[in-house]
């Protein structure tokens, strides 16, 4: 395994050393398109958290970039045929109207023209999806 010989927090740190930088590309978006760094204090993630946007981050990439773009402004290459087009997860002020449980309701089961996953993921990968998605707009990650 990896971790042998650097223990878990050092590997924590490297996963937030490469979340800070950006470097997390989206594999759906043509040239070297980034995810935009939450700005949300990282001194202040716990290991969860930490965990928590690694998981979301490549969970993002895989289900919700085609729609909602890599930085999550609802510009992704499938958004031209919604209407209404995705939701812009860059909307503070709408991300901040969101309960996580109706973030989770809105992940599991679909809004919209947007699906649901909740037959996909498992309860875990959607909080993790709603971490990540919180942090496109700036809003407060929180244990």
């Amino acid at each position: 395994m990896f971790l042998d010989g650097i223990g878990l927090g050092k590997a924590l740190l490297i996963v937030a050393g490469v979340l800070s930088t950006g470097l997390i590309a989206s594999s759906r978006q043509a040239g070297p398109r980034t995810f935009t760094t939450p700005p949300v204090p990282r001194a202040e993630w716990s290991g969860a958290v930490v965990a928590a946007m690694t998981d979301g981050a490549e969970l993002y990439r895989k289900y919700c970039v085609a729609c909602h773009g890599a930085e999550g402004q609802g510009d992704g290459p499938a958004a031209s045929g919604f209407d209404p087009p995705p939701t812009d997860l860059t909307d503070a002020e709408r991300m901040q109207q969101l309960t996580d449980e109706r973030l989770l309701e809105i992940l599991s089961g679909g809004s919209g023209t947007m699906p649901g996953f909740g037959s996909m993921l498992t309860r875990e990968e959607l909080q993790a999806v709603a971490t990540y998605t919180r942090t496109l707009s700036g809003v407060e990650v929180t244990e």
